[in-house]
């Protein structure tokens, strides 16, 4: 079981050194070029690395703020802004790669709300912290367009496949969960819209910013968790198989 060193305990990554990590991109430290010190090895010493199951294109991690247990990304191994900024065969690779995440998280906790803040560039956002193609997997019991739609102007897509032929060049939010797909003008959007949105449905309010509270025992746990499932025969052949075969 994985544990946390005495010294590494408090929820806040402002806790810890991270003076010259957060002047780069933080996922690409971490997972392109592994970097350190790089932001996970910060807060969590340098023996430990939270990649749960990876390819050439994209490797899956558990996020930093977990709301809740089992919140995972998916990352790309390019650095882009966004998701659809990949070219055709890199956004199948991630869309094939989050839907089955997806599936290890409706198997181990519940069926997950899958969302993307999609930055257009450094400046214009989208209420993206992290301006790196990232998508969140969060299993969680609750359904959140039907907020989103009261502030944002959308569409509803049939599947997230349809993702690169509604978005214009300008920034935006996609969002599936149980009352369907949709994607979001978000050129005027708070920082972590979704993630404020999920903690106050799930009423842990003090969860929102993964910068105050990374969650460090879940995340843990769904490190444990979601690896094991994954280096489990039956389960690990087909991800690697099946997102290497686009």
């Amino acid at each position: 079981m994985l544990t946390l060193d005495r010294d590494r305990l408090s929820e806040s990554i402002y806790d810890y050194d991270i003076s010259n990590v957060m002047k780069r991109c933080t996922l690409c430290d971490e997972i392109i070029s592994g970097q350190t010190p790089n932001l996970f090895s910060a807060v969590f010493g340098e023996n430990l690395t939270r990649v749960v199951t990876e390819t050439s294109s994209l490797v899956a991690i558990p996020s930093f703020g977990q709301i809740t247990e089992g919140y995972m990304l998916v990352v790309s191994k390019e650095h882009v802004p966004s998701w659809v900024a990949l070219n055709s065969k890199g956004f199948y690779e991630i869309l094939e790669g989050v839907r089955l995440v997806a599936g290890c998280l409706s198997d181990l906790y519940c069926k997950p709300i899958i969302f993307e803040h999609g930055a257009f560039s450094d400046v214009r956002r989208g209420g993206c912290c992290v301006v790196h193609a990232h998508v969140h997997i969060v299993p969680c019991p609750v359904s959140i367009n039907p907020e989103v739609e009261q502030t944002l102007a959308g569409v509803k897509i049939q599947d997230l496949e349809e993702l690169p032929y509604v978005v214009d060049g300008n920034p935006y939010i996609v969002v599936e969960d149980e009352c369907g797909t949709f994607v979001y003008d978000a050129n005027s959007v708070a920082s972590q819209f979704i993630r404020r949105l999920i903690a106050s449905k799930m009423h842990r309010y003090n969860r929102w910013d993964w910068r105050f509270y990374v969650g460090k025992s879940e995340l843990l746990r769904t490190l444990e968790k979601c690896k094991a499932y994954f280096d489990n025969e039956r389960s690990y052949a087909p991800f690697s198989k099946s997102v290497s075969a686009l």
